[in-house]
C-alpha cells in the first residue's frame, strides 16, 4: 500500500494558541501575560519581579524561573517544561529579543562578558552567522516549543519593539515596527498564529493591533478585530470564541458527526 492510501481524513485537531505580543516599553506586556491564569514565566530579561495588577494596584505572584543569563539554562527549563508534569497551561519568554541575544551567543561561542557583533565576526562573516542562528532556531527552538503547544499549553513570546524595512507584494518598501528580532523576525513571524502590537494612548487606553497595517507589523489566525483592548481577559475571550466558532463550523460541516 503507497503512503497516500494509508491516510485517513481526520477532523483538524485543535491547538494551543501560540504567538507574540511586542511593544514598548512600560506598555505592560509583563503584567498582560502574569493576569493569566496558570502561566509560567521563563525569565530572561529579569523584569518579572515587580508586577502590579492595573485594576487593584496589587502586586501580582508571577510564577517563574530564576533570571536565566545563558542559553544552556534557557534550554534546561524549556525542556523541564515541555517533559514534566507542573500543571501550568500558559508558557511565557519575557523576552523573545533577550532570548535571541542568548542563542546569538551560543551559536557563535561568544562566552559572557565578550563584546563583539557576534552574527557577522571571525568565521561568521558574509551571512553565515545569520543563517547559523536561524537554522538553529528552526530544528531545536521552534520543534521544542511546539512539543510543549502539542501538550495543549499555550505559548506566548514578549517582545520589545523596533523598526525595520519590509517590502510588500507590490515591490513598495516601508519601515514598520516589528519585533526587535531583526535577524530572526521571518522565522517567527511565520511560526505564531497570532501577532499583536501592544500600544499606549496619551490617555492611557491600552490596545493591541491584530491585523498588518502600513505602519505596523502584525497578524492573527483567529479573525480577531483589527484592534482589541490589551487585557489578558479580552484577549483570551476573542481567540477562545474564535476558536468554537470554527469548532461548531466543523461539526456542522460534518453533518453533526
Amino acid at each position: 500500500m503507497g503512503l497516500m492510501q494509508s491516510v485517513k481524513q481526520q477532523q483538524r485537531k485543535k491547538c494551543a494558541p501560540k504567538g507574540i505580543i511586542y511593544g514598548g516599553p512600560g506598555v505592560g506586556k509583563t503584567t498582560f501575560a502574569a493576569l493569566a491564569p496558570g502561566h509560567f514565566f521563563i525569565d530572561v530579561e529579569n523584569g518579572a519581579n515587580w508586577v502590579r495588577d492595573p485594576a487593584t494596584g496589587k502586586r501580582i505572584d508571577v510564577a517563574k524561573t530564576p533570571y536565566l543569563e545563558t542559553w544552556e539554562g534557557i534550554e534546561q527549563w524549556l525542556e523541564s517544561f515541555e517533559k514534566d508534569d507542573h500543571g501550568y497551561k500558559i508558557l511565557v519568554v519575557d523576552t523573545l529579543d533577550w532570548l535571541v541575544r542568548r542563542l546569538e551567543e551560543h551559536v557563535t561561542g561568544v562566552s559572557k562578558g565578550q563584546y563583539a557583533n557576534t552574527l557577522t565576526g571571525g568565521k561568521f562573516a558574509f551571512g553565515v552567522g545569520k543563517r547559523t542562528l536561524k537554522n538553529y532556531i528552526y530544528r531545536s527552538v521552534l520543534p521544542s516549543l511546539d512539543r510543549v503547544v502539542e501538550r495543549g499549553i499555550a505559548v506566548i513570546l514578549l517582545a520589545h519593539t523596533a523598526r525595520d524595512e519590509f517590502v510588500s507584494e507590490d515591490g513598495a518598501k516601508r519601515q514598520k515596527a516589528c519585533p526587535d528580532i531583526e535577524d530572526c523576525i521571518s522565522v517567527f513571524s511565520e511560526w505564531v498564529d497570532f501577532l499583536c502590537l501592544a500600544r499606549k494612548t496619551e490617555a492611557g487606553e491600552r490596545y493591541m493591533i491584530t491585523e498588518d497595517t502600513d505602519y505596523a507589523l502584525a497578524k492573527n489566525r483567529y479573525g480577531l478585530p483589527s484592534k482589541i483592548e490589551f487585557k489578558w481577559s479580552t484577549f483570551a475571550d476573542a481567540v477562545a470564541a474564535s476558536i468554537n466558532t470554527e469548532s461548531k463550523k466543523e461539526v456542522a460541516n460534518n453533518g453533526g458527526n
